[in-house]
Order: C-alpha cells, then structure tokens, then sequence
C-alpha cells in the first residue's frame, strides 16, 4: 500500500510540474550555453540499434528533423561520419577514428508535419567498414561502431556531439545526440558461466509486468528456454521457481552449453522503474550494464563471441 501511495504522490507532483512548464517556444534556448542560436538534429526515428553479422546487407535507417531559428532554412548539408571500437582482441587490434561516410545535402531533406526539414539515412555493415578501411576479417560480433552525424549551416556553423549537453542530446523535446552507437551482433555465443547481478531501486524485489510480480529476464538458447532470473519479490511466492536473493538484490548465474548458434536475452519489462542489473561474462569482464529503470523491455544484446 505505500508503494501505491508514493506512486499516487508521485502522479500528483507531475501534473504540478506539468502545470507550470514553460512554452515550447523557449524550449531551444537550451542548447549549450556556449552555442547562441543553436541548430538541432532531432531524432524521429532509428531502426535497428544494432548491425548484424547474420544479415549484414540489412540497412540501419535513421530519420532526423532539422531545427534552427529560422525553421530550418539555414541548412546546408549534414556530413556522416563513423569511428570504430574493436572490443574483440582476439582478432587483433583495429580501432579507427573518426572517418568520413557520406554527405546529405539540403536538397535531399523533405518538409515533414512539423513543417521543418526531414531526411532518412540508411547504412549497413559493409558500408561503414568500408569507410573505416576494415575488412570483414578484423571486425566481430560486440565490436562498435558510432556513426556521428555533422550539421552544417550556410552561415558557416558547424554543429557535433560536442556542442550540446545533456538536455538536448536525451531530452524528450530535443532527442538530438548527433551520435549513434551501433554494436555488431549475430555471432555465436561463447560458453560457459555467466553471472547476473540484479539490484532494485526501493528494495522490494522485482515487479516486472504487474505491481507485485511478473516474469524475469528470460534467456533462449536456439529457441529453448534455458533460464529464468530475476530478485524475488516481497509481495507473493509466484517466482519461487527461478528467483534469487530479495529485498534490493540478488545474483544468479547461467550456464551457456558449447555449440550454441543463438543467444536471446529478453527482458520482461519495469513496472515502477526500479530494475537494475549487469551481465559478467564467464572471465568476470563485464558485458552489459542496465542503470535502475532505465531497461526497456524486449530483446537487449549481451555479446561474447565464440571463436571456433
């Protein structure tokens, strides 16, 4: 009961906020302090969020939406870069800094319902390892490349990742990080004992899909289920089954059989926004953080690739 009612607390302060938000109209005065009358590129959409060694010609596709003060009329064109972080030494050592894709110019963008310029962009593997000068050979599976995205203005300005904060590059208004990291899956996972560590905001267990319980992060090994983790929660024994721990956390492992083509990890869902978790691959490394209530649900990406 007082989890409901710090949740209905909790609504109430939002209306209040709400109820004294500012205009839109000011809203792009956020950009950096140190950049006047500044230039976004907001994020409408971008579909996959990975690369995919299985269907490498499958096109990664962005669409952004250019904003100035002059409703967009100060584009020029947009430059597309790529920097590659190669995460996998066992084929050696082959990180590349930044090089040039592609250009969009202004004539390529189109008016969109917001009545400022759109444009979509589309790359695949091949092409941003050709940019980077890689062959297939020294890039695998949870290695990364970061495609960075460079506005340029017809009064000569220049707009990067570096020229916005945090407001701007994760706002829900703005949605304009100038930058996109793509991690390369589709590899065949290594075995062996791999370690979860789970932990929960208000210390009561895991509530997934309801405000008392629901499933854990499930693991599916060529279609199988194979595991079921998650923090026991405080309100019921429903997850007796397969849950570890309690209370604000719980560690579980998961063994991962040789020969295994396929690694799915699906999570359930965050029904307050309170689940947090990291995944250790079986030498302890860490592979994949989840800050609490920051995981959406569906399919996430843990990569280690085996080396046959």
């Amino acid at each position: 009961m007082m989890k409901k009612n710090v949740y209905i607390f909790s609504l109430f302060a939002l209306l209040i906020v709400l109820g004294c938000s500012k205009d839109d109209s000011s809203i792009i005065s956020q950009v950096d302090s140190n950049v006047e009358r500044g230039a976004i590129l907001r994020t409408i959409s971008v579909d996959p969020l990975n690369f995919d060694l299985r269907d490498p010609e499958r096109s990664w596709n962005l669409q952004v939406e250019m904003e100035d003060n002059r409703n967009g009329n100060l584009l020029d064109f947009v430059n597309v870069f790529v920097t590659f972080f190669d995460n996998t030494p066992e084929n050696g050592s082959n990180d590349v800094d930044k090089s040039f894709v592609k250009q969009i110019p202004a004539n390529a963008f189109f008016t969109g319902e917001n009545n400022l310029p759109r444009a979509d962009l589309e790359l695949t593997l091949p092409e941003v390892a050709s940019a980077a000068g890689l062959t297939p050979e020294q890039y695998q599976g949870g290695d990364v490349f970061r495609v960075e995205l460079e506005l340029n203005l017809t009064d000569g300005r220049i707009f990067t990742k570096d020229d916005v904060n945090g407001g701007v590059a994760g706002g829900s208004f703005f949605r304009s990080p100038f930058q996109y990291r793509l991690t390369i899956v589709g590899c065949p996972p290594r075995p062996g004992t791999y370690t979860i560590n789970m932990t929960d905001a208000y210390g009561d267990g895991w509530q997934s899909t309801t405000a008392d319980d629901g499933p854990g992060i499930q693991v599916f090994a060529d279609g199988i289920l194979i595991a079921e983790v998650g923090i026991c929660t405080d309100y019921n024994d429903s997850q007796d089954a397969w849950c570890s721990g309690g209370g604000s956390s719980g560690s579980d492992t998961i063994d991962i059989p040789d020969g295994v083509e396929n690694l799915e990890w699906i999570f359930p869902g965050d029904f307050w926004g309170e689940m947090g978790f990291e995944i250790l691959g079986p030498e302890g490394q860490v592979l994949y953080t989840a800050a609490e209530g920051s995981q959406a649900e569906g399919e996430f990406f843990v990569v280690l690739c085996r080396f046959d």
